[in-house]
């Protein structure tokens, strides 16, 4: 079940910032239009992405899905504060710059509609414009986070690891450390290792000794 959750929070995240970044690099040639253009563009162009289109739905289906693996991942400490702060930063864009600034500028737009340009044009336009600009770092920010709390694996604990990989894992210890390494050369790895380092009169007696 996991998997399918983070599927779905990855790939509703990924839409949403493909919602955003659209506005993004529509913004400078949006910029330079007349204003009778740029309203008529803001009541025709973007139908879909608001109510009753699909991109209603892709956003907070987005942000759903993002607690709901949050929450199956509260157990896996580094996936899950990832997750969290992907969920912050989709909740940062929605609701709050969304409806602290984005939508105003959408009721203005719209009550004007398409053959009229409203008072104070150029606020209403940089606030929409820009709002949706910090909107895309936001998501985007998101999107890296949760593919972060997908892509990283933590290490097992001991205690989790099964009876044949304990064995393996001492079974390549014990090699590494055996007389014929390749580290150590002949012989048992402390002598081969001492042995260049011993005095020719301590060599000797040790063969006098034995």
């Amino acid at each position: 079940m996991l998997i399918w959750f983070r599927l779905a929070a990855l790939t509703l995240t990924a839409l949403t910032l493909g919602l955003s970044v659209a506005h993004v690099l529509e913004m400078p040639a949006k910029l330079a239009y007349p204003p009778d253009l740029y309203v008529a563009l803001q009541n025709s162009l973007y139908v879909s992405f608001g109510p009753p289109g699909v991109g209603t739905f892709v956003e907070p289906g987005a942000i759903l899905a993002a607690v709901i693996l949050a929450y199956l991942v509260r157990r896996r400490r580094a996936a899950f504060w990832l997750t969290v702060g992907a969920t912050i930063g989709l909740l940062l864009a929605f609701p709050v710059v969304f409806f602290i600034y984005t939508q105003p500028a959408n009721t203005v737009f719209h009550a004007a509609g398409a053959a009229s340009v409203p008072g104070d044009f150029e606020r209403y336009r940089g606030q929409w414009e820009y709002s949706h600009a910090a909107r895309f770092v936001l998501h985007l920010a998101a999107f890296v986070f949760l593919a972060l709390s997908v892509l990283h694996r933590p290490r097992a604990p001991r205690s989790e690891l099964s009876p044949y990989t304990m064995g393996a894992i001492r079974t390549e210890r014990a090699r590494s450390y055996s007389p014929s390494s390749p580290l150590f050369g002949e012989g048992p790895p402390s002598m081969t290792m001492v042995a260049p380092f011993m005095k020719p009169d301590a060599s000797e007696a040790r063969k006098t000794q034995g």
